[in-house]
């Protein structure tokens, strides 16, 4: 899954430091399970602990 540069700035910047760090940690470590995008919300489904 790759996420248009855009969508990453704009989740950068409507996400505090701590959540975006850990919200790119499930990303890389493969625990995402799905993205929807739904209107300006995204919606992710990840599986463990981070």
């Amino acid at each position: 899954m790759n996420i248009p540069t855009i969508f990453q700035d704009l989740i950068r910047l409507n996400s505090s430091e701590q959540s975006y760090n850990r919200g790119e940690r499930y990303y890389y470590n493969g625990m995402v399970l799905s993205a929807t995008l739904r209107g300006q919300h995204l919606q992710a489904f990840v599986q463990g602990v981070g």
